[in-house]
């Protein structure tokens, strides 16, 4: 059975310093952009110059295009549609990752299917809300959260490494994933530890 983690097995200290970029504000993007700010986190918004760019703005994000958000950010959390991403990803963000850069991906479409193939020098993870979108909001506010997976693709960065092991092993988490799903507003119902799949670092 799978150990359900909540937010008392968070680290949360571990985003201080980190810049987290939204990279699309519509339905899933914009609560967890809102539930991250209100949490403390240092936000900023990707988005193309659209009427989700102008909505975000106007509700107190710095907005940027994706490239540039993709340069400033430290964790980039890809919340745009499935079939959006894969041309999204190859032409506004793989040419600006760097070593220490996480992604953060809402879905395993991309990943399972490998339309999108992430650079072996960053990390990548997903945190993957099990509900409806348009309750993410609803949910953070009313201290309620909601169920999630969590599952560590691949990890380069030593400051991220944790004993991570697979499916219902009952290990602990690495520490910047626990603490971003909490901040997101996730680990007041739970999340669990959906497998982990490589691990790369010194």
């Amino acid at each position: 059975m799978s150990k359900i983690y909540t937010v008392q097995d968070a680290a949360l200290e571990t985003l201080q310093g980190e810049t987290l970029a939204v990279l699309g504000y519509g339905r899933l993007g914009r609560p967890l952009a809102w539930n991250l700010r209100d949490s403390g986190c240092q936000v900023i918004v990707g988005s193309r110059p659209d009427h989700f760019a102008a909505q975000a703005r106007a509700e107190g994000f710095e907005v940027l295009t994706i490239p540039l958000a993709a340069q400033q950010a430290t964790l980039l959390l890809l919340t745009m549609p499935d079939e959006a991403l894969p041309l999204v990803y190859l032409e506004s963000i793989a040419p600006h990752l760097r070593q220490g850069n996480m992604l953060i991906f809402a879905s395993g479409y991309n990943l399972a299917y490998r339309f999108v193939e992430p650079p072996i020098f960053v990390d990548v993870g997903l945190l993957a809300p099990r509900t409806l979108a348009s309750t993410l909001r609803e949910n953070f506010l009313n201290e309620q959260g909601f169920p999630t997976f969590l599952y560590l693709h691949q990890q380069t960065t030593p400051r991220r490494h944790g004993s991570v092991a697979g499916r219902g092993a009952g290990h602990r988490l690495p520490e910047p994933g626990r603490a971003r799903s909490a901040r997101a507003g996730r680990s007041r119902a739970g999340f669990v530890l959906a497998a982990s799949h490589s691990a790369r670092h010194p």
